[in-house]
């Protein structure tokens, strides 16, 4: 009954109001458990035969020793780890629970460390989707955008149990929604819990950050008292980067006890390591090789300069504080995925609750989604499709392998959106200046 309802939505041209009388928060929380028990099952250790699709959290488990350990491990100081202190946290959680089994019995090992990781992940993503319900409400969007922009995207069921990405995004959705209840102290320490959870959530603070460099403006100007221009600017964006201060510095506190524990292995792990790494899934291998050190210059120039862009349509877009907020969380984000050389694909859970919360086709964003989920899915056996073509390639790094034709296929469709939205705002500038003229 529910998928004859989601049916009908897609294809009808009925109001956003309408929609929302067809399909309860309920209903969605029903089919994404639903759904994630299929992915817990999917990226289980003990799934059988063909079913089985890799994940970093088994991969992990395995590769940093836990599984055959007799005491508990700290990551950073007794392992190599690379991911943020509220990941590791995490480890030492899984680590625990693994101890209390014989090392002996490594499958059973494996199994309880994953689940007790899936199972923080599960609570992670049901939040996502409850806080999602509540942000749609400022953006006139209903639960079935959730359930067929979200859950029902090919990356919810392939990647949910695969990385650590959505405990990052549920905190810096929390984040947005705090912000526009006007908690703006408690916003910030939630986006300084999202960088603690996977670094890039925290981009999505931009979007509190441009509002508050808006209304601080206008504040200004109202008042009259400053004449030069230059120093209003200056006076405004003081209070955006006060606010993303308290962001970075809940992160690094999140990090001191562990850099206090090893900074050696801390550092190798944080800085080292993603300093380190190579193009993976980024259009960018198109012009580079993908160990070559200039695709990072490119990457982190063309950040610079689409996120410029972003800003500055953000403040002279003629939309609510709230629109300034969601929408500019969405955009940049979606501009910080497309420019960086890094875009792994779990990293899609990090923006399709995003686009849940702004007008977009449906049939793009499902375009872009499945590609994403192509990546993992071709990754280890596209080499056999291509020997019947006698085709040869030197791995699913190489441009012309299918996991990086749907990689750099799947950014082209974001550029599209991110076009899409900078138009939707600069429409909305031009209007208000004809208005006014």
């Amino acid at each position: 009954m529910i998928y004859q309802k989601i049916l009908f939505v897609v294809v009808s041209p009925l109001s956003g109001h309408e929609e929302g009388e067809f399909i309860r928060l309920r209903d969605v929380l029903i089919v994404a458990t639903f759904i994630w028990l299929i992915s817990y099952y999917i990226h289980s250790p003990l799934a059988g035969g063909g079913t089985w699709i890799y994940s970093d959290i088994v991969g992990l488990l395995s590769a940093r020793g836990l599984l055959w350990a007799d005491r508990l491990l700290i990551p950073y100081a007794d392992y190599h780890f690379e991911y943020p202190p509220l990941v590791a946290l995490l480890f030492i959680l899984s680590n625990l629970v693994m101890l209390l089994i014989p090392k002996e019995n490594m499958h059973m090992r494996a199994f309880v460390g994953y689940t007790v990781m899936s199972i923080v992940l599960y609570l992670h993503a049901i939040g996502t989707i409850i806080v999602l319900h509540k942000l749609a409400g400022y953006t006139r969007r209903r639960s079935i955008h959730i359930l067929i922009y979200y859950v029902l995207m090919p990356s919810f069921l392939i990647y949910t149990n695969y990385n650590w990405d959505i405990m990052g995004i549920f905190y810096a959705l929390l984040g947005l929604y705090l912000f526009l209840r006007n908690k703006r102290l408690l916003s910030a320490l939630m986006f300084g819990l999202a960088a603690a959870g996977k670094i890039i959530p925290a981009v999505v603070a931009l979007g509190p950050a441009t509002q508050l460099f808006v209304e601080k403006l206008k504040e200004m100007r109202d008042k009259g008292g400053e004449v030069n221009p230059i120093m209003i600017y200056i006076r405004a964006i003081v209070y955006p980067i006060s606010y993303l201060l308290v962001v970075v510095g809940e992160f690094l506190a999140w990090n001191i006890p562990f850099m206090i524990i090893s900074f050696d292995g801390w550092y190798s792990g944080m800085i080292a390591h993603h300093a380190g790494w190579y193009i993976e899934d980024s259009w960018l291998i198109l012009i580079f090789d993908p160990a070559d050190p200039l695709a990072k210059y490119a990457s982190a120039s063309v950040m610079v300069f689409l996120m410029l862009i972003s800003a500055h349509l953000l403040v002279i877009a003629n939309i609510s504080g709230e629109e300034r907020v969601i929408v500019g969380g969405t955009l940049y984000m979606a501009v910080f995925l497309f420019s960086t050389y890094v875009y792994t694909p779990q990293m899609n859970l990090l923006i399709l609750p995003l686009f849940t919360l702004v007008p977009l086709g449906y049939t793009i964003v499902f375009v872009f989604d499945a590609l994403n989920a192509m990546i993992i899915l071709s990754w280890f056996n596209f080499q056999n499709i291509y020997r019947l073509f006698e085709i040869e390639t030197e791995g699913p790094l190489d441009r012309t392998s299918i996991p990086q034709i749907a990689a750099w296929t799947r950014c082209s469709i974001l550029l599209m959106i991110i076009i899409k939205i900078w138009w939707s705002l600069y429409s909305s500038s031009i209007k208000t200046t004809e208005n006014v003229g």
